[in-house]
């Protein structure tokens, strides 16, 4: 009787529960799709509904349920938003899912909270959360493509440097004119897109810019040699110039 009166208390506790279980990490049928993609080391975020992509900043709505389903690139990473909700793993392969809703706007900030490599410490995650008509307007935003630079200018000095440097070879940016669109093929290794870069605040890995630095000073450093900011970084010290550097973030900064 000891052993039988406990078992069938726990029986009739394990029923429920499991069934909430599977009821709390099932998305909402109204809730909006965001695919998030682990890299070593930076999160990619893919908007299908609206065929946006973007790098180190999520943006979502308040008061709106988001269905965020992970999967990795390369190696197991694992999402972890803290005031958003738990962990959950990236795998590669496969197909995870994680609800989150912010009631409030504001920055979430997270982690990759699985070890997986050299700068892991630098992958970081952020969350931006926005009133719903700030957010629709950042998402039509995301959606326009970028316009080529006047010949003449800094800006478009820098995207001739972004041609000419093999920048194309991993980044894709978007243009109005179809002919000059850069689409990275799919097998190639797909760095963050830059279409939108000028409307992230954080980049690498959201790590960047520090405290008390500007993003141009970011930029900079980062630019100028990413292995000595990013031990492992598949982006390499392309020996840019000084000059090189400042016109390329003008480029990179026009594209807001």
């Amino acid at each position: 009787m000891w052993t039988i009166i406990p078992a069938l208390i726990l029986a009739g506790v394990a029923v429920p529960t499991t069934a909430a279980i599977f009821e709390l990490t099932e998305c909402g049928a109204d809730a909006i799709e965001v695919e998030v993609i682990g890299h070593q080391w930076w999160f990619e975020y893919h908007y299908p509904d609206a065929d946006v992509y973007t790098a180190n900043v999520m943006v979502i709505p308040t008061d709106q349920e988001v269905c965020a389903k992970l999967t990795s690139d390369d190696v197991i990473h694992n999402f972890w938003v803290p005031q958003l909700n738990g962990k959950r793993y990236l795998i590669p392969g496969q197909t995870t899912e994680l609800r989150l809703q912010a009631d409030e706007p504001g920055e979430y900030w997270g982690h990759c909270a699985e070890f997986c490599g050299l700068s892991h410490s630098l992958m970081r995650a952020r969350v931006q959360a926005l009133e719903p008509a700030e957010y629709q307007a950042w998402l039509e935003g995301q959606q326009a493509p970028v316009t080529l630079p006047a010949e003449g200018t800094p800006e478009y000095d820098g995207y001739q440097v972004f041609l000419n440097k093999g920048c194309i070879q991993c980044h894709t940016v978007r243009f109005d004119q179809e002919e000059q669109s850069n689409i990275v093929p799919p097998e190639a290794f797909n760095g963050p897109e830059l279409t939108h870069f000028a409307s992230r605040n954080v980049f690498v890995g959201a790590t960047l810019p520090e405290e008390g630095e500007s993003r141009a000073e970011a930029l900079k450093r980062w630019l100028a040699d990413p292995p000595t900011i990013k031990p492992g970084s598949y982006m390499p010290n392309l020996a840019l110039t000084e000059q090189e550097i400042d016109d390329l973030i003008a480029w990179l900064e026009s594209n807001g």
